[in-house]
C-alpha cells in the first residue's frame, strides 16, 4: 500500500497540470478471498510483530484512502495506518499502532532498490 500511494504521488506530481497540490490521489485496495485465510508475515520473518488472528471474518476488504498529492511522501504512516490496521481487524488483530506502521515503512524505504 505505502508503495502504491507513493508511485501515484509522483505521477501526479509528474501530470498534474496545476502542479501536484491540485491532484488528490484516491487509493483503493480490494483484497477477495479471504474466508478462512489466516494473516502471516511472509515479508519479514525476522519483525517483531507478532500477529495472532484467526480466520479472516469476510470474503473481502475494500480499503480506501483519498491523501492530497503533495502529502503523501511526508505523512505516508498516516495514510498507511488506517489501512493496515482495517486489514488487520478483518483477522481479528487488533491495537495495530501508528508507530508500527511507521517502522516498517522505514525499513521498507531504506531497501535497496
Amino acid at each position: 500500500m505505502a508503495e502504491a500511494l507513493l508511485h501515484a504521488a509522483g505521477l501526479a506530481s509528474v501530470l498534474g497540470k496545476d502542479g501536484p497540490a491540485a491532484a488528490p490521489v484516491r487509493f483503493r485496495a480490494i483484497y477477495s478471498g479471504l474466508s478462512g485465510r489466516v494473516l502471516r508475515s511472509r515479508a519479514n520473518p525476522l519483525s517483531d510483530l507478532l500477529v495472532e488472528g484467526h480466520a479472516a471474518g469476510g470474503e473481502e476488504a475494500v480499503l480506501e484512502v483519498v491523501a492530497p498529492a503533495v502529502a503523501i511522501e511526508a505523512g505516508l504512516a498516516r495514510y498507511v495506518h488506517p489501512l493496515a490496521a482495517s486489514l488487520f481487524e478483518r483477522f481479528g488483530v487488533t491495537g495495530l499502532s501508528a508507530k508500527r506502521v511507521e517502522v516498517e515503512i522505514e525499513r521498507m524505504l531504506s531497501l535497496p532498490w
